[in-house]
């Protein structure tokens, strides 16, 4: 029995089996030719969106680029190819594992940027920002702060001027109340100073001082008034003499108004002994307002002492609130080779960064 054989299929079969050897080497072959520089730059832009422009990872604007001569690099070197495709798959991870770190380590800050580049070399340069303060609430707060606490200061500074120029205003009209009334011996300081024979002391208030030398009416009313007290002073003593009175002591005094008001003391001196009570009552009198005059001054030191510590009670508040409320900027740039590792330092530079200060801080850290 003879066996026929197809010659037709057997050409056909080996036509295909070439055919599909040709074809694998032909795949083989196209598979190992060096890819362009360009053709793998269009690869690497379709196979990374974010890559060449910003683009926003977690509320987060970030700037991912390859230097040009890196990326014809690695067209031509499959190792180099796998590194830079590796880093740039780990961006996202990496940008939102610096997000929550950030926020917290920093107790509610948030990352502003972030920019990522490879250079020419492969080196990853990551750079990135942080603040308390992302919609500018303390910034403002600060600034209305500073802004009030400064038109204070200029209300003082300008107070102090008025109170200057005011205070030489009045003194001024006080020497020329003294070369007016050369005469009298004003009291301007407070107390109360008696009078004697020979001398006439007013005791004039500074309020009532103060409103003379701003008010000419008023000053020419009380002006009238000054121009009798050394004539009155030497008829109430001379009344005394007349009647056998020695008079203790006599006072006159201006209220802040302007209103007068006068009085003295005395007793008749009939034997020697009614002479050693008037004096005893003059250093009584004396006395008295020594003793007066201390309790003044002891008051004043302290209102004076009050006020200090109030002061500095509410300094202390202030820069508590101020340091509570300060906002913080911070920028870190680390270059290495490895994103992840590059991202760890950011973390590690965020949370050793003292929190507080108002000044921009920048770090350069190689890894």
């Amino acid at each position: 029995m003879s066996i026929q054989v197809n010659s037709t299929l057997v050409n056909y079969a080996s036509q295909t089996n070439y055919k599909n050897q040709t074809d694998k080497t032909k795949d083989n072959e196209e598979k190992q030719k060096p890819m362009s520089a360009k053709d793998y730059e269009k690869s690497l832009f379709e196979k990374f969106e974010y890559l060449g422009k910003q683009t926003s990872m977690e509320g987060v604007p970030v700037n991912v680029s390859v230097s040009p001569a890196y990326i014809r690099k690695c067209a031509n070197d499959p190792e180099q190819a796998k590194y830079l495709e590796e880093n740039l798959k780990d961006i996202p991870n990496s940008v939102k594992s610096l997000c929550d770190y950030v926020k917290c380590a920093t107790g509610g800050a948030v990352v502003t940027f972030a920019n990522i580049s490879i250079d020419a070399n492969g080196n990853i340069i990551c750079q990135s920002g942080s603040t308390n303060d992302p919609d500018g609430k303390i910034a403002k707060e600060n600034a209305e702060g500073k802004a009030k606490e400064q038109k204070a200061k200029k209300a003082e500074k300008s107070k102090i001027y008025t109170m200057q120029s005011d205070k030489d205003k009045v003194q001024d009209y006080y020497e020329k109340l003294c070369k007016e009334f050369p005469q009298i011996n004003f009291n301007k300081e407070g107390g109360v100073l008696p009078c004697n024979s020979n001398k006439v002391t007013v005791n004039l208030s500074k309020d009532c001082l103060k409103k003379m030398a701003n008010d000419p009416e008023f000053a020419k009313e009380i002006e009238w008034n000054l121009s009798g007290e050394v004539a009155a002073n030497s008829m109430v003593y001379g009344w005394a003499q007349r009647d056998g009175v020695v008079l203790g002591g006599r006072t006159v005094t201006y209220d802040a108004n302007g209103n007068r008001e006068s009085s003295c003391g005395g007793m008749r001196t009939a034997n020697v002994v009614n002479g050693n009570n008037t004096n005893k009552i003059q250093n009584k009198y004396k006395e008295e307002e020594e003793r007066w005059q201390k309790a003044r001054k002891k008051r004043a030191e302290k209102e004076k002492l009050e006020k200090k510590k109030a002061e500095e009670k509410e300094a202390e508040k202030r820069a508590e609130k101020k340091e509570n409320n300060e906002n913080y900027t911070f920028n870190i740039t680390v270059k290495g080779t490895d994103i992840k590792t590059i991202t760890k330092q950011i973390m590690s530079n965020f949370s050793s960064i003292s929190v507080g200060t108002s000044k921009l801080t920048s770090v350069d850290v190689k890894v």
